[in-house]
């Protein structure tokens, strides 16, 4: 199917489910996006193993940690003929595809919403260490989410870390020799 033809269908389906349409600029094949809500489509006709077939899967949130994840889910992908009509794609999309697809969002998005919670509570740990030093935690998404590096916070010591798992909290500090031994002489 030419890129234009498929583009017209496409527009089609998405003004029939009432979804956005988007095209990727650049690609191998035809392809274009249904959006709506939390929704993302992905429709594509062609490639190297699927010729005269539109082929339909979908996309999942990213969690807090800008990571993608499925929890162990397939990604629901169905493919139909190139020569069914906008609304017989329509109709394999709402009968075929999204019942699993939509099942699948809401549980990616139920784990993303306890990433979420146990990344927030590990942040409030590191946020009260930080408070009781003075300084102020970066909120990140990132390796370093959970942890907080301190330089020069308490007189006299080298770097010190601060990480929190969720369960313990790991210290880790940089010292000299001799600041090693006053630390310790302080725990005896």
């Amino acid at each position: 199917m030419e890129k234009q033809e498929f583009i017209e269908k496409i527009q089609k389906v998405a003004d029939i489910l009432g979804y956005e349409m988007t095209v990727p600029e650049e690609s191998f094949t035809n392809q274009a996006e249904l959006k709506k809500d939390n929704i993302w489509i992905h429709i594509r006709n062609g490639g190297y193993q699927n010729q005269n077939k539109i082929t339909i899967s979908g996309s999942y949130p990213h969690d807090c940690h800008n990571q993608y994840n499925a929890y162990g889910l397939k990604n629901p992908t169905i493919s139909c003929s190139e020569t069914k009509t906008p609304e017989q794609v329509a109709k394999d999309i709402q009968r075929r595809f999204l019942p699993g697809y939509m099942e699948d969002l809401q549980k990616t998005e139920e784990q993303n919403k306890i990433t979420q919670g146990k990344a927030d509570r590990r942040y409030q740990t590191i946020k009260i260490i930080a408070d009781s030093l003075g300084i102020v935690p970066k909120k990140e998404h990132n390796d370093e989410y959970n942890s907080l590096p301190i330089w020069n916070v308490l007189p006299g010591l080298g770097s010190l870390k601060v990480s929190y798992d969720g369960t313990t909290i790991d210290l880790k500090l940089e010292l000299t020799l001799d600041q090693t031994l006053q630390v310790l002489a302080i725990l005896k």
